[in-house]
């Protein structure tokens, strides 16, 4: 009986978790400041497509050493007066346009947001679906089928082929230090017409995307320009900001908002109970 009671929870833990890692990469590996930022990819990438190398577009980005979490090395867009896109070009889901492998994918990675030179509007963006090397900043993604970006006043926004369609405040993502983002795409497949939507977690706290009703996520149709594929993945940077990006890891599969953990945990913990008084 315990031995089944423990198989109920690692179950309902295992599907908080994300799947298979795509590609991970902690920036490390470098002894000076560099703008090649595909320096030393085979030491500093993991996962199955590691070795991914970045389109940069814009001079501004480079790796720095001493600038990361704990010291560490990262990936720097420096304060300039035009903005700057960086892109990773992959067929990131091939094949999996009719079922995408853990209902979704998730994007995370270290956010440090220089205090403003120049307020500008939008800061910093990371746009999904894009249909080329490039894509503009401030990230209004005009070329890509959606984004999110945070401005000069820490607020939110969701933009969906270049439409700003959601802005909110979060107040826990301040500038000059140190903050882990972690964006979810939930949806069974990146097909054209797809029902889906994006989560949100900053340090490990949900952001509610959907004030307004039932849930934090924000519900969406999927639009990929009839490419079934993301081939483009971007961090976009605005002119005259700077800011630090580290440890960033790609995966498949969506970590369950809190209200589906919640009925899941009193459904194992009822289980237990009633298993308990049956013996």
């Amino acid at each position: 009986m315990k031995m089944m009671a423990l198989a109920v929870v690692l179950a309902w833990s295992g599907m908080a978790q994300a799947g298979t890692v795509l590609l991970s990469d902690n920036y490390n590996g470098i002894e000076t400041s560099t703008t090649d930022v595909n320096a030393t990819l085979a030491a500093r990438q993991g996962g199955t497509l590691a070795t991914t190398s970045y389109a940069a577009g814009g001079w501004l980005w480079s790796l720095v050493p001493g600038a990361g979490v704990g010291g560490t090395s990262a990936l720097q867009c420096a304060d300039g007066g035009a903005g700057a896109s960086l892109g990773l070009e992959r067929n990131w889901f091939a094949g999996q346009t009719t079922s995408l492998a853990g209902g979704g994918f998730t994007v995370a990675f270290d956010l440090n947001l220089v205090s403003a030179v120049t307020p500008s509007g939008k800061l910093f963006g990371v746009s999904f679906g894009c249909d080329s090397a490039w894509v503009e900043a401030p990230p209004t993604t005009t070329q890509s089928s959606f984004a999110v970006a945070v401005d000069d006043s820490s607020t939110l926004h969701v933009y969906l082929q270049g439409s700003d369609v959601f802005s909110m405040a979060v107040p826990g993502l301040t500038f000059d230090a140190y903050h882990r983002v972690q964006l979810s795409y939930a949806g069974t497949s990146l097909a054209n017409g797809t029902g889906a939507s994006l989560l949100l977690k900053v340090d490990g706290q949900w952001v509610d995307l959907n004030p307004s009703g039932s849930g934090s996520a924000y519900a969406f149709t999927m639009n990929n320009w009839g490419d079934p594929e993301l081939n483009y993945l971007h961090l976009t940077n605005t002119g005259g900001w700077a800011s630090y990006v580290d440890n960033l890891e790609i995966s498949t599969g969506v970590v369950p908002e809190p209200a589906s953990l919640a009925l899941l945990g009193l459904g194992a913990a009822a289980w237990c109970v009633r298993r308990r008084r049956q013996g």
